[in-house]
């Protein structure tokens, strides 16, 4: 599991293959969760593969780890709190 924290938009979860998208109220409706998706489409990312998950999000502008367990998937991550 993975936290990727935009500042001012929201926060996206990768946990288990799937993600999850929150938005803040500043952030228009969908606004990131379409750019998120765009990304992932774009570079063709397995959501079953975190490192290729994580290595897509972390290129889009403003993205920062803030939490990294995903270490105990056998996939990578250093299985702490990055914070």
């Amino acid at each position: 599991m993975f936290v990727i924290e935009f500042p001012r938009r929201g926060k996206v979860t990768w946990k288990d293959g799937a993600i999850t998208v929150e938005s803040t109220p500043e952030d228009v409706p969908h606004d990131l969760e379409e750019a998120v998706r765009a990304v992932l489409e774009m570079e063709d990312v397995d959501l079953t593969v975190p490192s290729q998950v994580r290595h897509a999000l972390l290129s889009m502008a403003g993205a920062q780890l803030v939490v990294d367990t995903s270490s105990h998937d056998g996939h990578g991550g250093n299985g702490r709190d990055s914070r």
